[in-house]
Order: structure tokens, then sequence, then C-alpha cells
């Protein structure tokens, strides 16, 4: 069933759902504050996402960066230049890493500036952290709600749907004020006054269900020039590994060997002009910066599955234990670059 984006403009806000065709079914997705454009609609062939990154960071951006493409969106949020979190459509255990990877295909990328309220309520969003969670809403006092979220100074969004109807009313509240209210169904899209009037018909609805985002900005665990280290690691280690049972000349010539069967589809594996390789004596992996880290991970993870497969039964049972002791020390990068262990080191 194919999948289209819905975008309905709130003031400063927009609002994605995700419809699926011909049932317009949506649900709530991500807040996207809009800002004012530093960046628009760059095309992703003629920018190095992760030298961009850099640059947002060095001039203590705030707001947020967004790449999409034909069947993705990822988002990059940064504080002060500060990479504060990341969001994926679809959705990603590793968003910063699948943006990074999907970087290389055709799309556009986008930055806008955010002003620091704006920020802390897109985060609701990204945090997931719930205060309610689908509770009935003909059970909930609204106004006393309000009133403690008031008190509370809360920062986030208060999210009523109906699905019999397949309506929604959202309220956006910065320290506990209401900024800002949106309701949408089939028919149409109200802000402000008129939304908030929808409330009594929501309320009365037998079907209607209340959430409440609190928001809250928990830190990428890691930037993308140390995301891209430990990954470099991680595969000089599975090198060293192979390299210590069947040695450096064996190992240098099966990988070159394999690189060539991938060119055509990774061209930085070409061995007579390489932007992966292991340098000689050294038997240091090398990873140039222009590649991206997904990508280089996602062909390395190719090229080593088919030398593996080729090993003798004996130099594979003694390559497969030893990997096996080390990925279960990194079993979040492995994760994270999507090694299918059981595949690769075969049985």
């Amino acid at each position: 069933m194919s999948r289209v984006c819905l975008i309905t403009h709130c003031k400063d806000f927009e609002i994605v759902f995700k419809i699926e065709k011909n049932t317009r079914k949506g649900r709530f997705k991500m807040l996207l504050p809009k800002g004012e454009a530093v960046y628009k609609d760059l095309k992703t062939e003629y920018v190095k996402l992760e030298k961009l990154i850099k640059d947002l960071e060095n001039e203590s951006f705030t707001g947020y960066l967004r790449l999409d493409t034909t069947d993705f969106t990822g988002i990059l949020f940064f504080d002060r230049g500060k990479l504060i979190g990341a969001v994926t459509e679809p959705e990603s255990e590793s968003p910063v890493f699948e943006i990074m990877k999907l970087s290389r295909e055709s799309g556009i990328i986008n930055v806008y500036t955010l002003s620091p309220e704006h920020l802390s309520i897109l985060a609701s969003a990204v945090s997931g952290k719930k205060l309610i969670d689908k509770i009935p809403f003909e059970i909930i006092d609204f106004v006393r709600l309000m009133e403690r979220l008031s008190r509370e100074r809360l920062s986030g969004i208060v999210y009523i749907e109906d699905p019999s109807e397949e309506a929604v009313l959202v309220v956006y509240l910065f320290d506990g004020d209401p900024v800002d209210f949106m309701y949408e169904d089939i028919d149409s899209t109200l802000t402000g006054d008129k939304a908030l009037e929808k409330i009594e018909i929501m309320r009365n609805s037998a079907t209607s269900i209340i959430t409440v985002y609190e928001s809250s900005i928990v830190s990428v665990q890691t930037d993308p020039e140390s995301m891209r280290n430990s990954i470099t690691d991680f595969y000089q280690k599975i090198c060293e590994i192979i390299i210590d049972q069947i040695g450096e000349k064996d190992f240098s010539k099966k990988f070159r060997k394999i690189c060539l069967e991938y060119v055509d589809e990774y061209s930085f594996l070409d061995p007579f002009d390489p932007g992966i390789y292991i340098e000689k004596n050294s038997s240091s992996l090398v990873i140039q910066e222009d590649i991206p880290i997904g990508v280089a991970a996602e062909a390395l993870n190719k090229v080593i599955n088919n030398l593996l497969k080729n090993l003798s039964p004996k130099d594979k049972r003694v390559i497969t234990n030893k990997i096996k002791d080390f990925v279960s020390e990194n079993e979040e990068i492995r994760k994270m670059v999507k090694l299918n262990l059981e595949e690769t080191v075969g049985q």
C-alpha cells in the first residue's frame, strides 16, 4: 500500500501525518515548527552531510536539518551547535546512522533555525515521553488538566484523537501556556480559537482518547564524528581477526578481489581508485571522509560476508568464534550497522 504525507500549516507549525492511501486514516508523527530557512532545497548529490553538520556545530546552530528522499524522512535537531536528537520515518533504532547512510540517495536537504521555545515543543514529538497515554477523553476534566499542566509549567503536546471520526485536536504548550491549537478531520483544518471550539465535540465522542507528551530532549549518544570513528574501529577489529588467522597477504588479496565484485554497486570499492582500503604494512582500515559511513558499513558487510564464505572450514570456525566474542561486547554497533553475524560467519 502506498503512502503519502499530508502537511498542514498551523501558524508557526507544520504537522506531519502518515496517510494510508484510499483509507484517509492518519496518525500523529512529528511536529516541525517552521523557522527561517538557512539552506533551502539542497540536492544531496552536491552536499557532504557530515561536513554540513560540522559547520552547523561550529556556528552554534539551533534548529533542525531535514533530509527527504522518495520514501524516507530524517530530522536532526541542534541546540546551540550540539546535535541533541534525531527522528526518522520510517522509524529506525539508529536514526542518526540511517540519516547519514541515506544521504547518499537522491533527495533534498533543508535547514531551519528555531527559537529555543519551539525547539522545546518539538522535543516532545521526538522523545515520545508520555504523561498520559491514550486514556478515554470523556473521563478527563479538560479544564482541570490544563490548570495542572499550567502549574507544572509543562512544555509539550496535548493530543486528542477520535479514530471513528478521523479527527485530531492538538494543543501546543510552552512553560504551561497554550501556544496554539490545531484541529484536523476529513473535511477541514482549523487553527487557534476555531480549533479549540471543537473540544466539546471530541469530549462527547465515546471513541476519543487523549495523550499528553512532555517535552524532554534526550541527547544523541554519539555525534556523527564519534560514530564514524567507532564504526571504523569496529570493522578494523574484524579485519584484524581475519588477518591474524589467514595472514595479511592472503587477506589483502581476497579483500581486493571481492571488492571488485561490488564496484558497480559501490564505486569507492574499486581497488584501483579505492575509497575503502587496507593500508600496507600497518593493516589499517581506511574509509575516506567523503564516503557516508552508513554506506561504507553496508558495503563492508557484503565484502566481509563474501570473504568469510570462501575460507576453509577450519579458518571459518576459528574466525567465527573470535568474531562472536568481539561482537558480543559491541552489540550496539553491530545492530547499528546491521551486520548479520549468522549470515556473515556461517555455520
